[in-house]
């Protein structure tokens, strides 16, 4: 291969990088912004339980996972959360469920 169709080759993935990106960032939104709090927050809530017994010098802590929360987009919150295959029929049921270990400034009011 060429060094003139390498660049063209890089030049379409670009492109195509930028089409999904577009294409992201138009989709209808997935949650609401409430259920993104709720799942956020239970995300939280879950990741603290889950370190509650068995705590490591590397664990996250809130605030950290917070701010990698926040950047995840709705798939991906809805993948971390499982809520498709898991037994809560909503974002909410999904936060009640693990509120109890969400510290207070990350509860949802």
């Amino acid at each position: 291969m060429t060094d003139k169709q390498l660049d063209a080759l890089i030049e379409r993935h670009e492109a195509w990088q930028l089409e999904q990106y577009e294409r992201e960032m138009e989709a209808e939104p997935l949650l609401t912004a409430k259920d993104r709090q709720f799942l956020i927050a239970g995300l939280i809530g879950e990741y603290q339980y889950l370190c509650h017994d068995d705590a490591t010098d590397d664990d996250m802590t809130p605030a950290e996972h917070h701010a990698l929360l926040v950047n995840y987009s709705d798939a991906e919150l809805i993948g971390d959360s499982d809520i498709v295959e898991s037994p809560y029929e909503t974002a909410e049921e999904f936060y009640d469920t693990h509120s109890a270990y969400v510290p207070v400034e990350y509860q949802v009011q």
